[in-house]
């Protein structure tokens, strides 16, 4: 799997790389790689999709996957935060403007919304991705959640129904963490049948 492309259509071959409207069956297939990936979900809809595992340097930097570094500005923001401590969560600005847009139809005085806020602000740092691909990941947040000199994984997560130009968001957590987390909860007959609901 590419760690960052557009993906409408894959196969033993690989992944096939197209633009909105193209018709997939025209496209050159490009080699899998492990990683990290973007995915089309409709016309100019794109998500984060998969997993990559790397480590944050002794500065407290991460790196991001060299694909994903490709797509993006040098000096592309974010804002990176955590809601309770165990994830870092990397917003790409225009996702973070978009979550707070809602967030502030809520009432100030909602005890949500404060826990929210409080959280967000105790863990959350604005940052800029410089040009090898790094962001500087919050101290607090790195230490709570311990991403200091372990392994780590970067998964994507899509926040909500998709709008062109929203990709998600992309979390970081302890990668034996993450592992234990997944096989203490596995997916159950019961949840596939709850999801087959959702099918087409």
């Amino acid at each position: 799997m590419t760690m960052w492309m557009a993906v409408v259509k894959s196969g033993p071959k690989g992944t096939i790389k197209t633009k909105p409207n193209q018709d997939s069956s025209k496209c050159t297939p490009r080699p899998n790689r492990k990683g990290l990936s973007l995915w089309f979900a409709g016309e100019e809809n794109i998500m984060f999709l998969g997993s990559v595992q790397t480590r944050v340097d002794e500065k407290g930097r991460l790196k991001l996957p060299a694909d994903v570094k490709r797509e993006l500005e040098e000096g592309q923001k974010f804002f990176i935060t955590s809601e309770d401590g165990r994830w870092a969560q990397l917003y790409p600005i225009k996702e973070w403007e978009r979550k707070m847009s809602w967030v502030m139809k809520m009432k100030p005085s909602h005890p949500a919304r404060l826990k929210f806020e409080n959280a967000t602000r105790l863990y959350g740092l604005e940052t800029e991705m410089d040009g090898q691909g790094r962001v500087l990941l919050p101290q607090r947040l790195r230490t709570k959640a311990r991403l200091m000199n372990e392994d780590v994984t970067i998964v994507g997560k899509l926040l909500k129904p998709k709008e062109p130009g929203y990709p998600g968001i992309l979390e970081v957590i302890n990668d034996a963490d993450y592992v234990a987390e997944v096989e203490a909860a596995p997916i159950t007959n019961e949840d596939r049948m709850a999801m087959s609901e959702f099918e087409d």
